[in-house]
């Protein structure tokens, strides 16, 4: 007896659990939700420009060393970038043209241009509409020295390795442009020869710090 009920109620139990499971998706579990899909990267272009001073002394061929204040006026950069994001990490990687030109006090009147090209790696810290970014890079540059009175003129042009530190912030005016406040700090391992030969000026110990306001367009 005691066996034909525990089968009879074994028998219900499995009847009511089909029935269960055969009353449609509203009685199930809900599934899991899938993960999502991989971010892609982003391609962007990005200009700039705006006010360059620099820091340290020149050296000639006589080992006299002159703040380059002494002999230069602050100048003007500007910088064109082409660079892409990385997927699903907060870096961006930038092929950067810069350029930056300082005229001579009237002691001398000579004329500085720097043109170059760098490679930068570049973290975002990813804080809603504003980014803070730092980035560090490195590349080849040159050095142009022009003008100057016919006392003191030399001028020549020599290139070599040129390397920067940057850092700044972005803010995201939409989903593709944004506007950004930057700062640049150049250095350089350059010694530019001039005519007549005896007259070489170091660079190498002489910072360019830089301060710009530009636009980075990324495309969807």
């Amino acid at each position: 007896m005691n066996k034909k009920i525990l089968l009879t109620s074994s028998a219900v139990a499995l009847a009511l659990s089909g029935a269960a499971f055969a009353g449609g998706s509203d009685n199930m579990a809900p599934a899991a939700p899938a993960a999502p899909a991989a971010a892609s990267g982003q391609f962007y272009v990005s200009a700039q420009g705006g006010y360059t001073m620099a820091t340290g002394k020149t050296e000639n061929d006589a080992k006299a060393k002159t703040a380059f204040k002494d002999n230069n006026k602050n100048g003007f950069n500007g910088a064109v970038a082409f660079g892409y994001h990385v997927p699903n990490m907060p870096v961006r990687l930038q092929l950067k043209g810069l350029y930056s030109s300082f005229k001579g006090k009237a002691a001398t009147n000579d004329k500085l241009t720097i043109m170059g090209g760098t490679v930068d790696a570049i973290y975002d810290f990813n804080m809603g509409d504003f980014s803070p970014y730092i980035g560090v890079g490195a590349g080849y540059g040159q050095f142009k020295l022009s003008g100057g009175t016919p006392a003191t003129v030399y001028a020549g042009k020599e290139s070599g390795l040129i390397y920067n530190v940057l850092a700044g912030v972005s803010y995201k005016i939409n989903s593709n442009l944004s506007a950004t406040l930057g700062y640049q700090l150049l250095g350089n391992s350059i010694k530019v020869e001039g005519t007549p030969t005896t007259k070489t000026t170091d660079f190498s110990s002489v910072l360019f710090h830089s301060f710009n306001v530009g636009l980075r367009y990324s495309f969807a």
